[in-house]
């Protein structure tokens, strides 16, 4: 189905398959979740919702804690 490329917590991938680190992706511009031309259109709506949660939450897991 095309589109950018994102691993399950919606990070970019690049074209060695590694993720990029710190750029994540949402929406009806990545690709992977329809599971080619035969599946059902999973609507917009929900896959930007969905990747757009998981990309929240590994931010929030990686992001280091703040001196002070």
């Amino acid at each position: 189905m095309g589109g950018i490329a994102t691993d399950a917590s919606a990070r970019v991938i690049d074209q060695d398959d590694c993720a990029i680190p710190g750029l994540y992706a949402a929406g009806c511009t990545t690709g992977g979740l329809e599971g080619g031309a035969m599946a059902g259109y999973v609507g917009g709506l929900v896959k930007s919702g969905t990747m757009a949660m998981l990309a929240a939450e590994s931010i929030a897991a990686a992001r280091l804690p703040v001196p002070g």
